[in-house]
């Protein structure tokens, strides 16, 4: 079944009882995003984005993300609570033909949210959406050394490290390692 953009998927209840409803991203989701994102690096977290983003960015960002789900090759969720979005997760099949069976996952979730059970939620959405709307074989992730909770997380959902690049993260002016982390699916 094609899921049309911005159609909920579900609805959860986290640990501590509030409701998230999880949908597809859609038009018009712009400012929302600018929010969620540039909360999220305001905090410093542990996420490849430090500088604050413009609605233009995010336009841009968007337009490029919706691009990439109508052409089979990204697949993306939002994750809202009262009319916010708290958490946005995307996995992006391989470029090429000889790694279009392996998808790259990414996500974030709003410190307020963390430890209330959306990570597990989150990563089996995406484990699955991998594997069944990408036809991947592979899923791959990174993750900085230091976020032991992200580290835990991808461990309990069958990730394993594959490699660790020393220094190759670069976070709030220090140089961090980063760890590769690996999952057939």
């Amino acid at each position: 079944m094609k899921m049309a953009p911005g159609r909920k998927i579900d609805r959860f209840m986290l640990k501590d009882g509030r409701e998230v409803v999880a949908r597809l991203p859609r038009k018009g989701d712009e400012r929302k995003m600018m929010r969620y994102i540039n909360e999220l690096a305001e905090e410093k977290a542990y996420i490849s984005v430090e500088k604050k983003k413009t609605i233009k960015d995010e336009k841009k960002f968007l337009r490029e993300l919706l691009a990439g789900m109508k052409s089979g090759k990204k697949t993306a969720f939002v994750f809202e609570s009262g009319g916010r979005i708290i958490a946005m997760a995307d996995s992006c099949k391989g470029a090429c033909d000889k790694d279009g069976h392996v998808c790259k996952l990414a996500l974030g979730v709003l410190k307020d949210f963390r430890g209330a059970g959306l990570g597990n939620l989150i990563m089996r959405m995406l484990i699955d959406a991998s594997r069944k709307k990408l036809k991947c074989r592979v899923a791959r992730l990174s993750v900085y050394a230091p976020n032991k909770p992200a580290t835990s997380l991808y461990r309990k959902h069958g990730f394993r490290v594959a490699g660790r690049i020393p220094k190759g993260i670069r976070h709030c002016g220090e140089y961090i390692d980063e760890m590769i982390m690996v999952k057939e699916i």
